[in-house]
């Protein structure tokens, strides 16, 4: 992600919420809905990735899943 920062409006936003996301715990509801919620700011604001693109996308997939 970082080759790509320039690629990002507020590249050190992203980085703040994927380690936010990180220490969710996906096993509760509250974590799930947390990293769910972060998840989207982060391809919202960090779009510009696509291969962050792709992997948010499957990760928010995968949350649905557990719900």
């Amino acid at each position: 992600m970082a080759a790509e920062q320039g690629r990002v409006n507020d590249y050190q936003q992203c980085v703040v919420l994927l380690d936010l996301t990180a220490q969710q715990h996906l096993d509760d509801t509250g974590g799930r809905s947390a990293a769910r919620t972060m998840l989207e700011q982060i391809l919202a604001k960090c779009d510009g990735i696509p291969g962050l693109v792709s992997l948010l996308t499957s990760t928010l997939s995968l949350i649905a899943t557990f719900a």
